[in-house]
């Protein structure tokens, strides 16, 4: 996968991949603040959680996506 994204990516610009990934992280926080506090906290509330709530979902995520975080 990484070397996709590399082959992808290999000829733009360091300006275009930070405005990408500006729209990119703009676009999730959208995403995710327009689910309701129910749905962000209720255990079970969608199946494909298994047995706990979104939002603790997206919790555990955070350590493995602060790579991607901009400097």
């Amino acid at each position: 996968m990484n070397q996709e994204i590399w082959e992808h990516y290999q000829d733009v610009s360091l300006d275009e991949i930070q405005a990408l990934h500006t729209a990119s992280h703009t676009q999730t926080v959208k995403l995710i603040e327009s689910f309701s506090d129910e749905e962000l906290f209720t255990k079970k509330y969608f199946p494909w959680t298994g047995t706990t709530s979104l939002g603790s979902t997206l919790s555990r995520l955070r350590p493995a996506l602060s790579h991607h975080v901009a400097v």
